[in-house]
């Protein structure tokens, strides 16, 4: 018995397909690609996208040593990590003027995408600063392949800004691609390339449990450990999957058709009052099979990023 989770492959690549009716896509696999698994989506999106997107180093490493030859952007590097990034021929990018100081320094240059911050102030060389950036680029004889933003939401107030900052950088720097869109503002879009990262995963997994026992309970009685007990007479559950899995409180099962809460968390196993007995090994849908990501986050106060990407530790991925 196992906590099962199956990546549907060929979904990610139709949802793909959608967003490359807009421009060139840059899929984010970044998070092990959004708990996908980011050595089979990169080995197998390679030729349905234009190039990856990771957070750091480590992960881009990761593809590259797996075979994949598609440039990759690394989004949070150190300028101490210039010299690995070469070495992998990893994209990095630059926000801010301390880095593309060390960048203009360093013997062994990587290629590099300037970030520019037009309102969600976490990364990004400011508005007020692209003379100076252009000053160090020019004296160093640097040009970036890419420049690019990230918004706080779809809005076009940040796009004006960007625009704003892309006519004075691209007339030094012409070839750089553009991109600022995500999966929720493609809409928008009006630049060479789209970010895509939630987008491409929505319904592209689905994850699996089983009933481990299934009896009656009295008001009263104890459940799990402490002084949990049961609100009223019941049958209960015990399903594999605890902590160690990603399982949350409150978060939201079916089983045979019915919408079940998880109670009881513990390592390894959690309970569910269920309205019947279940027999042992009874398959319990803890994502996918009509249990979406938004109707899980909404569930329990979280966003679909953290339901996306906390099922994880002992569940076998299939990928199909």
């Amino acid at each position: 018995m196992e906590i099962t989770k199956r990546v549907y492959l060929d979904r990610i690549a139709r949802n793909v397909a959608e967003f490359k009716k807009h421009a060139e896509v840059m899929l984010m696999i970044k998070a092990d690609a959004y708990g996908h698994g980011i050595v089979e989506v990169a080995k197998s999106l390679e030729n349905e996208v234009d190039c990856f997107g990771v957070a750091t180093l480590e992960e881009g490493r990761k593809v590259r040593e797996n075979g994949v030859k598609s440039p990759i952007l690394a989004t949070d590097v150190l300028s101490s990590e210039f010299e690995l990034a070469r070495r992998y021929d990893l994209t990095v990018a630059i926000g801010d003027l301390y880095s593309l100081e060390r960048l203009a320094e360093s013997d062994l240059k990587p290629r590099f995408h300037l970030k520019l911050n037009t309102g969600m102030n976490r990364f990004g060389i400011g508005l007020s600063q692209i003379g100076s950036a252009v000053k160090i680029l020019k004296e160093a004889g640097l040009a970036p392949d890419g420049i690019y933003t990230h918004l706080y939401a779809p809005n076009e107030k940040q796009l004006d800004s960007f625009d704003d900052a892309l006519r004075q950088l691209k007339r030094e720097f012409p070839s750089a691609v553009t991109h600022a869109c995500s999966s929720s503002s493609v809409s928008l879009n009006r630049y060479d390339m789209v970010r895509i990262g939630i987008g491409a995963y929505k319904g592209a997994s689905s994850v699996t449990s089983v009933t481990l026992s299934s009896q009656r309970v009295n008001e009263g009685e104890h459940v799990g450990y402490g002084d949990n007990r049961a609100l009223f007479d019941t049958y209960l559950s015990w399903v594999m999957g605890g902590y160690a899995d990603g399982i949350k409180p409150g978060q939201p099962v079916l089983i045979d058709g019915e919408i079940y809460s998880a109670n009881a968390v513990c390592m390894d196993v959690f309970a569910v009052y269920t309205k019947k007995e279940y027999p042992k090994g009874t398959e319990v849908t803890l994502m996918g099979k009509g249990l979406n990501e938004d109707k899980g986050a909404e569930s329990i106060g979280v966003t679909p990023y953290e339901v996306m990407t906390s099922l994880k530790g002992r569940i076998k991925r299939i990928y199909e």
